[in-house]
């Protein structure tokens, strides 16, 4: 997303794993630390029992919202309001930018906040969709760099798997 919207401005996604790391929050690049999710899951697993804690996949949320959400409604014992969510969710929507210099310029606190006094949301809308989006294809990740990636990734996986009883192996390939 960072890469996309023009707050990376790498070259290519190759080049923006290997930058130099960014930690502040929003513009963080720090791809391959922040897609690891054994540590991160794990701390949740130390403090609670593992029975006040609930997984949700995105690729299932995806896939079946209306399961996951009375899943979700189960696990937190709260009614069932016989909700109608068969809408599918959009997955990885987002696309390319055009005129990122401008974007980035329009990101600066003092510029946001004039454009917020001057105009309302619908209007904040219409005009980033007019002046940002791109239908240039999203790039596709080489596949040689997606295998050197699955590799580092093995292991985390691997790890969480057993940690949560889900086989990520089968909802992420």
């Amino acid at each position: 997303m960072n890469y996309y919207t023009g707050v990376d401005t790498s070259k290519s996604f190759t080049e923006a794993l290997n930058s130099k790391k960014n930690e502040m929050w929003g513009s963080c690049n720090q791809y391959l630390e922040i897609s690891t999710y054994y540590r991160q899951v794990k701390e949740y697993f130390d403090v609670f029992p593992k029975e006040q804690i609930k997984i949700l996949v995105y690729e299932d949320w995806t896939k079946n919202l209306q399961i996951e959400i009375n899943s979700l409604l189960d696990f937190l014992n709260v009614k069932n309001y016989d909700s109608n969510f068969n809408d599918q969710v959009d997955r990885n929507k987002i696309k390319p930018l055009k005129k990122i210099f401008v974007l980035n310029f329009l990101r600066h606190n003092k510029i946001k906040s004039i454009i917020k006094k001057l105009l309302n949301q619908d209007r904040v809308d219409n005009l980033k969709s007019y002046l940002f989006s791109d239908n240039k294809e999203i790039e596709k990740l080489d596949p040689k760099l997606r295998e050197e990636l699955s590799l580092k990734f093995k292991n985390d996986i691997e790890m969480l798997n057993e940690l949560t009883q889900i086989d990520f192996n089968k909802k992420w390939n």
